[in-house]
């Protein structure tokens, strides 16, 4: 699904930029600006960002000498695997983190995530706002294909509503659509 995968440029030199968007766009990859972030599946930066923007940001060290293809390396594992790679970030009234697989209340009472549930939620994070399909969230937390019927998304998200305390109706945090889920 590389064709809807966005990967967003911040604050790079112009020459980096411009090679790190001829590769990606030769492998497939949408190419977005800093103002778009949030759409991105990773940012590529020069500077870490402080701010929570719910995807990975690949820092590369504007004193060192730039490879292109340890960018491209480090970006390839970073899409493959994005959870050692998120901030922890608010959700709701928990402090979502991924690293550690739970949810931290405001009280600093950690509550465990299952690997799926952590999936899930760092899914659904890095697209805020947007519903995802069931589709997709099966294909990309599950490694489904097309067509599988199974209602093993509907339980997770039933059991992650229950750890977070929210009623399935709840229109606070975690959104039912039509055909997916939003996070707020």
């Amino acid at each position: 699904m590389k064709s809807t995968t966005a990967i967003a440029l911040c604050n790079l030199s112009p020459a980096l930029h411009a090679a790190l968007t001829a590769q990606f766009e030769l492998l497939g990859y949408i190419v977005s600006s800093a103002e778009t972030v949030g759409a991105a599946s990773i940012c590529i930066s020069h500077k870490a960002c402080d701010e929570e923007i719910g995807v990975p940001v690949l820092v590369i060290d504007s004193q060192q000498p730039w490879r292109l293809g340890s960018i491209l390396r480090q970006s390839g594992r970073i899409l493959a695997d994005p959870l050692p790679y998120l901030k922890e970030m608010r959700v709701g009234d928990f402090m979502f983190r991924p690293r550690e697989g739970d949810l931290l209340t405001e009280q600093g009472e950690a509550i465990a995530l299952t690997d799926r549930e952590t999936g899930i939620l760092a899914y659904l994070a890095q697209r805020r706002g947007q519903t995802v399909l069931r589709q997709e969230l099966l294909l990309r937390v599950w490694a489904y294909q097309d067509g599988i019927d199974t209602h093993t998304l509907e339980t997770h998200v039933y059991r992650l509503r229950q750890k977070m305390g929210l009623a399935a109706d709840d229109k606070d945090v975690l959104l039912t659509e039509a055909g997916g889920y939003r996070l707020l």
